[in-house]
């Protein structure tokens, strides 16, 4: 008799390393559309309207973000474009690197402007405020990269509005930006930018750093 209980003990079927490893199939699964959907998190984009200024933002280095402001300024949406960048080097400006750029892309030089004090995006929606009040800017195109587009527009609104100038956000589309969605977390440039964004978000809603 307990050698046949014995038996029937051996034969009882065990079903724990199926659950577990169905368990990370759903865990890995569940990982990767949140990784997914992150970036989205950080993006917000609005229809170009006319406005009196395109101000595009420093931070990139494939020029997308002046291709994109040019695209806006040749189909009419503002007659002046704002470029803003701080000192990077000896006597070099991101600002006018930035200004080159959309002379080189069919800008006139008239119609480009330059905030050269700004080392983040707080510091360059107070340097931008001064020259758009100059220029009795009332309405402004927010140009930067997707990812960091929600956090550049909530900033500028927070330091523009008390002035009364509308700020529309219009980052590079996604299908023309070097940023990639689908799978970013397997390329160190994308991985990049929305570890930057990351932290750059909690430090302003937790620890309230511009």
């Amino acid at each position: 008799m307990p050698a046949a209980t014995a038996k029937r003990k051996t034969r009882k079927p065990t079903r724990r390393p199926w659950i577990t490893l169905l368990l990370l199939v759903l865990f890995a699964v569940a990982a990767a559309k949140l990784a997914s959907m992150l970036p989205l998190l950080f993006m917000y984009s609005e229809p170009p309207q006319k406005a009196d200024f395109i101000v595009v933002l420093s931070g990139e280095k494939s020029g997308e973000r002046e291709e994109h402001a040019a695209r806006l300024y040749k189909s009419g949406y503002a007659p002046k474009i704002l470029v803003c960048g701080n000192l990077i080097a000896w006597h070099t400006y991101e600002s006018d690197a930035m200004a080159a750029h959309l002379v080189h892309l069919g800008v006139p030089p008239n119609r480009i402007f330059k905030e050269k004090q700004g080392g983040n995006t707080y510091a360059q929606a107070q340097g931008a405020l001064q020259i758009l009040r100059k220029h009795g800017a009332r309405s402004i195109l927010l140009v930067t990269s997707p990812t960091h587009s929600k956090r550049a527009a909530v900033i500028f609104r927070k330091v523009l509005a008390p002035a009364g100038i509308e700020v529309r956000c219009c980052p590079v589309p996604l299908s023309e930006s070097r940023f990639k969605l689908e799978g970013w977390w397997t390329r160190r440039y994308d991985v990049r930018l929305v570890t930057v964004e990351l932290v750059s978000w909690v430090n302003y809603l937790v620890f309230r750093i511009r």
